[in-house]
């Protein structure tokens, strides 16, 4: 079982390298029509771990831009210093049964997102990898996640987004106009409402 997941980072890994390669391909995709696209491609998706009403709330107080669901892995990659790392986590994880009972979901308070600095596109937080990890295990697609740029601003539209993210611990730079167009990244909201799931 460990052995087949290590591979499956591995060509994860390899996936991503090959994405950096084609940032001047992907730099041309027209950002109102990327947002009507991404819009109406929300119905489809089964989110396995949704967040609860607390964790909404996080979400807002703590000024988070859009929400956006990707693909778990992904989130482990950008999150991790590497395949070893991505693998301990995983190993760590709890079934996804678990992350979903009444009793962690009481403790559950924080948002799973990612913290992303607005000029340089460096990912300066995270919050869920283990979270992310049941996911990944339980087969999801995708894993849903606020996303924050450094910033005093809650306002900011899909066109302020830096289009090019380094890794937090790794350095790995990561086409975000690629992964979305890959559907790696679905970004769903792009103004953060308190009434989200209600």
């Amino acid at each position: 079982m460990i052995k087949k997941l290590y591979k499956q980072a591995y060509n994860f890994e390899r996936q991503t390298l090959q994405l950096d390669v084609c940032n001047d391909e992907m730099s041309v995709i027209d950002l109102d029509k990327l947002s009507e696209r991404l819009a109406t491609d929300e119905d489809d998706i089964e989110i396995l771990l949704k967040p609860n009403e607390r964790q909404l709330s996080h979400l807002v107080d703590e000024k988070h831009n859009w929400v956006a669901d990707i693909d778990p892995l992904l989130f482990l990659d950008m999150t991790t210093f590497g395949l070893k790392h991505i693998q301990e986590i995983l190993d760590a994880a709890q079934p996804l049964n678990v992350y979903k009972s009444d009793k962690a979901q009481d403790n559950m308070v924080v948002h799973p997102s990612l913290s992303i600095d607005k000029e340089t596109g460096q990912i300066e937080g995270h919050e869920g990898r283990h979270r992310a990890a049941a996911v990944h295990l339980a087969g999801g697609k995708y894993y849903r996640i606020g996303l924050k740029l450094r910033t005093e601003s809650r306002s900011h539209g899909i066109s302020a987004m830096p289009w090019i993210w380094i890794g937090q611990f790794n350095g790995k730079r990561f086409d975000i106009k690629s992964l979305i167009a890959k559907n790696k990244i679905k970004i769903i909201d792009t103004t953060v409402q308190k009434d989200y799931w209600r």
